[in-house]
């Protein structure tokens, strides 16, 4: 984790290349540094488990999906995006989950990377409206992946009470966000 007083441009992408899983500036609330040091926490436990190799569908397997993007942070935004630009996936962002609950009824999308901390309406909120729309229009359900800081069981659950699919924990990996899409994306 990286703790610091000085917030120039591009230190978190510099800093998650390094390998920490948190860029903080400070100062910092007591909460931030909680919820950071047990998405660290978790992250350790879970590379324990998980192989170095994480496989990638070829691009041949793979179909373009129309993702909708949901997170106030444009950093998080802006490395999602990256993540995704050699990928044949387009990708829209919403800065918060009342824009996302209009951009997702106006348009049509084959994934939500939905952000579930975030002011207007946060991503719990956003997903009901979202679910409750698809079932009173009897639309096919679209898949919603959480993203989230929250990485306890119990907040794994919230986000799937909430009508999400599946949750990935922030700071979002490269790897984890590809396999999570692939899972939709299969030819």
């Amino acid at each position: 984790m990286m703790l610091t007083s000085d917030n120039r441009s591009g230190d978190i992408a510099r800093a998650q290349d390094l390998g920490m899983s948190a860029y903080m500036v400070k100062p910092i609330k007591q909460a931030e540094l909680k919820e950071a040091l047990i998405s660290a926490l978790a992250k350790i436990s879970v590379a324990k488990e998980r192989p170095k190799e994480e496989p990638e569908l070829p691009e041949a397997e793979v179909r373009p999906l129309h993702i909708l993007l949901v997170d106030d942070a444009e950093d998080n935004r802006l490395l999602v995006q990256a993540y995704l630009k050699k990928t044949p996936h387009k990708i829209e962002v919403a800065e918060n989950g009342e824009i996302a609950v209009q951009k997702f009824i106006a348009g049509q999308y084959d994934l939500v990377l939905m952000d579930m901390q975030m002011p207007v309406k946060d991503g719990y909120t956003a997903t009901r409206d979202i679910r409750r729309w698809e079932e009173e229009t009897k639309a096919t359900q679209t898949p919603i992946v959480a993203l989230t800081a929250h990485a306890l069981k119990e907040d794994k659950q919230k986000s799937l009470d909430a009508g999400c699919d599946s949750h990935l924990i922030k700071p979002i990996k490269k790897g984890d966000l590809l396999e999570a899409i692939n899972q939709y994306a299969k030819a």
